[in-house]
């Protein structure tokens, strides 16, 4: 199921990744699920170049029961998420926070399953509108 989810969020989402995100993908896969050190470097460098980068806006502790998921919110809040999908129980009893629905890959990748887009509503303004995004800062940063 992980495989398939991945492959349908690469497909039909813009991922939104920030440093602090990627840095705690790598030390789950390696401390939690046992990967590699070296392999979770290499997994977290593979999603980082599929996503937009940002830089996680600040959320006040309060706003979530575990103080460390602060920076998935402000990373999701900075990307202009609609979705976060998450196995971290302290973000899904939330089922929403800011306008972003939070969801378990299982609830996501249902909503693949059934033809629907995981829950994100929608994507393809969305992506379209990322890459125009992207477009714009690439040509300033050229002149």
């Amino acid at each position: 199921m992980c495989n398939e989810l991945l492959a349908a969020c690469l497909e039909h989402h813009v991922l939104i990744f920030s440093d602090e995100l990627r840095n705690e993908f790598e030390r789950a896969l390696h401390g939690k699920l046992g990967v590699p050190g070296d392999r979770a470097r290499w997994w977290g460098e593979s999603l980082s170049g599929q996503a937009v980068i940002v830089v996680p806006l600040p959320v006040p502790p309060s706003e979530c029961r575990d103080r460390d998921d602060c920076v998935v919110l402000g990373t999701a809040l900075a990307g202009n998420a609609d979705l976060i999908v998450t196995g971290d129980d302290d973000l899904l009893v939330l089922k929403s926070w800011r306008g972003i629905r939070i969801v378990s890959p299982r609830e996501c990748f249902k909503g693949f399953r059934t033809g629907g887009t995981g829950g994100a509503g929608r994507v393809g303004e969305r992506r379209a509108r990322w890459r125009k995004s992207r477009r714009k800062k690439a040509s300033r940063s050229k002149t």
